[in-house]
Formats: C-alpha cells, sequence, structure tokens
C-alpha cells in the first residue's frame, strides 16, 4: 500500500564494517610496519584497551615489540582484513548493480565466517535490491540470530518486511534498530512511513521529524513530514518543509508538485 505523496521505504547503501576489530587490525598492521617509529626506538607502548583487543584475536598481552610472540591456536588478524576488503569490495559492487558478483562474494564469505553477520547483511541488500523479499528477510534474520544488537540488521529486516507489507513487524524492527541506535535518520524516516500508513499520523511526525533532526539535508523526510503536517491542518508548517526539501534539492520533482499542491 503506498500513500499518494510519500517517498517509498528508503534503501541506502550501507556497508556494515568489522568497527570493533579494524581500528585493532590496523593498529596492529603499523605494529607489524614499523610505522610510527623511529629506527632507535625497541618497542611500543599500548594502551589497555588496544593490548586486550590483540590478546582477544591472538597476540600475547603485553608490550609490543620485536620479540612479540603469536598464539597460533587463534586466527591472524590479517584473515579479518581481508575479511573487510572484501565486503568493502561488495559494497562497490552493490552501488555499480552488479548483484550477482556481490552475491557471489558474499556467500563465500558467509560460507567461510559464519559466525560474523556482515555478509549476511550485504545478501539482504542485495535480495531485496532484487526484489527478493523473502531471501532479504532470511538473510537478516541470520544477522541478527549472529549479532543481535546490530542495529543495521534490524533496519534491514524491517526494509525486507515493509515491503511485503507486514507493516506491524516492520515496525517492531525499526523501534529495535532505534533502541540501539537513536540517531539512525533513515530508520526514524521508515518508521515514520509506516506509522503513516497505519494512519497514526501524530507518530509518523515525531519521526520524520527526528529523520530531519539526525538529518538535516534529507530531502524525502521534508516532503513526507510536509504530507503529514498536511493532513493534521498545518498547512503553513507543511509548505514551509516543502521549500525545505527545494533548497537542498532545487531539482526535487517531487517537492515541486507538493509545493503546487499545497500552495496553489
Amino acid at each position: 500500500m503506498r500513500i499518494p505523496g510519500l517517498s517509498r521505504p528508503v534503501k541506502l547503501k550501507q556497508v556494515v564494517g568489522l568497527a570493533d576489530i579494524v581500528p585493532t587490525v590496523c593498529r596492529l598492521l603499523d605494529l607489524e610496519s614499523g610505522s610510527g617509529r623511529t629506527p632507535d626506538e625497541g618497542r611500543l607502548e599500548l594502551d589497555d584497551q588496544t593490548k586486550r583487543r590483540l590478546e582477544a584475536i591472538g597476540y600475547v598481552r603485553g608490550e609490543a615489540d620485536q620479540q612479540s610472540t603469536f598464539d597460533q591456536s587463534k586466527e591472524d588478524a590479517k584473515d579479518l582484513i581481508d575479511y573487510y576488503n572484501a565486503s568493502m569490495r561488495v559494497g562497490y559492487l552493490i552501488s555499480q548493480r552488479k548483484f550477482a558478483l556481490a552475491r557471489a562474494i558474499c556467500l563465500k564469505l558467509a560460507e567461510n565466517r559464519p559466525d560474523i553477520a556482515t555478509a549476511h547483511l550485504n545478501l539482504a541488500e542485495i535480495s531485496a535490491s532484487q526484489g527478493a523479499y523473502q531471501d532479504a528477510v532470511r538473510h537478516a534474520k541470520k544477522a541478527i540470530e549472529i549479532r543481535p544488537d546490530d542495529a543495521e540488521a534490524h533496519y534491514q529486516l524491517g526494509l525486507a518486511l515493509q515491503s511485503l507489507e507486514k507493516t506491524a513487524d516492520a515496525i517492531e524492527h525499526y523501534r529495535a534498530a532505534l533502541a540501539i541506535q537513536p540517531g539512525k535518520a533513515r530508520a526514524h524516516f521508515n518508521l515514520g512511513l509506516a506509522l503513516n500508513t497505519q494512519q497514526k499520523l501524530d507518530q509518523a511526525i515525531e519521526h520524520y521529524r527526528k529523520a530531519i533532526q539526525y538529518q538535516t539535508n534529507y530531502t524525502q523526510a521534508h516532503n513526507n513530514l510536509a504530507i503529514a503536517l498536511y493532513s493534521v491542518g498545518k498547512r503553513d508548517e507543511a509548505i514551509e518543509h516543502v521549500r525545505q526539501a527545494l533548497a537542498i534539492d532545487p531539482s526535487n520533482a517531487t517537492a515541486r508538485e507538493n509545493l503546487k499542491r499545497l500552495a496553489p
């Protein structure tokens, strides 16, 4: 069901990186290459957090110097770097709509590292981009199973469910995403859209406003907020948001049409 004048759910490209690991492994590579040190420095002092992270991926806790040891029972940090780089390549392929190759890489990543959610998140996005929403739901649920506190996984699941017109379930997962990441503008926008389809205009307006709060140049949010405001009798404020949308993007056809409708 589509509300006239409202934008559809936003499916922006999002590559999910290994946010906790990458800073650590990048610093680790600095240690191994000797960057950041002068030739006569024998060792590099690390803060406690970095030491704990290095220990977690196999490097023995302590000061990092040329005699540092490596626990062979744990994976090499470079394997995570390889995974991260492959995920970045997938993001580029998705942006170029080269879905077949992106899917093939993701399936291999998921097979090799079933403990990391990134590949399933990208598979969810690829599936949704191709209209395979049931597959998108499956992959997003798998990502949540691996990492329950991943806001992007809940958001992707919400998008897929919303596309299947399972609005109540979509709302549940948008709210879950926002409980984890309150400033996620796209989740506020799509939650507003879902609430709008349920005719819960006051709540929809609240979330459109929050989307704009966290992303001031969010043209679609300004447009949808304008229509919702007009629907509850706030014509002047609605026109102001249409004008703001046009100030951001003067060529925006939806905003131009909305301005003709609201301020003839």
